[in-house]
Formats: C-alpha cells, structure tokens, sequence
C-alpha cells in the first residue's frame, strides 16, 4: 500500500492481454452493465488473486473471458503500468500486468462469458484510440506501445 496525505492507498493488481491478430488489431471486450468501468471497451484480464503469479491470472482471466486456453510460452510480458484511480469516491493506486499474445484463434473460437463482456471487437490501435468508451488505462497502454498521440 502507499501512503499520501496521511491516508493509505490500496493497490489493485491487475494482469491483462493485449491480443493481436494477424492484421494488427486488438482484442477489446464491451464490459457488461454493472461492472466497473461498464459500457467501455477493455483488454482481457482482471485481478491478481492471492498466490497466483501476473502470467498465472492472465491465463485464468483470458479463459474465463472469452474462453481461450492459452500457454505460458505464448505469452510475452510488455510491462507494468501504474496509475491511481477513484472508486467509489476512494483512491486506489492501479498496478496493471500487460502481456502480448498473438492470437492464433480465429473469432469462432472466442467464446465471451455473459457476466464479463456483451461483446467484442478487433480494431486497429489508431482506430480505438479515437473512441470515448475506452477503459481509463487504455489510453495510456495504447499510447505507450503503439505511440499514438
């Protein structure tokens, strides 16, 4: 946890895929109603959960997502981003895991669980940078690793 003001910041561990396809597109998933973050498009992933390692969620969060089974070799760790967040009027410091994973799977094999996205789509980079329904960090990820301004 870090400290500001006096007050203790809860951290939130987050793993999550960046997932490309073959004509350079990215996997985002429409987050279901009620969710955080709900009505927005984001990576597959989700929380760190204790005792598990950031490649281990990952491949949880991918399989529960959408239904693909992936192995540790397919994966390629980017890097960390960091950032705070409010919820529920608190802050939380977000600490995100991002993987690259190069899709071998064609859309008929993704199966979405209803309770975490209605939807999904591939899109070029560029093209999701320019929508207003992106999750908070997408920004900034998309920023980082396709520099994109």
């Amino acid at each position: 946890m870090l400290y500001t003001s006096g007050e203790m910041i809860e951290t939130i561990h987050i793993a999550a895929a960046l997932i490309e396809n073959d004509k350079d597109e990215i996997l985002v998933l429409l987050r279901q109603k009620g969710q955080l973050e709900e009505k927005t498009y984001g990576l597959p992933g989700g929380k760190i959960e204790p005792g598990e390692t950031r490649e281990e969620a990952v491949i949880r969060e991918i399989n529960e997502e959408i239904g693909i089974t992936v192995k540790p070799g397919n994966l390629e760790f980017l890097r960390t981003f960091e950032w705070n967040r409010e919820i529920n009027q608190k802050i939380f410091r977000i600490k995100f895991e991002l993987f690259k994973l190069k899709s071998w799977f064609s859309a008929g094999n993704i199966k979405l669980q209803p309770s975490e996205a209605v939807r999904y789509m591939w899109a070029k980079p560029e093209s999701l940078y320019q929508r207003k329904n992106l999750m908070v960090g997408m920004y900034v990820i998309l920023n980082a690793i396709y520099k994109i301004k």
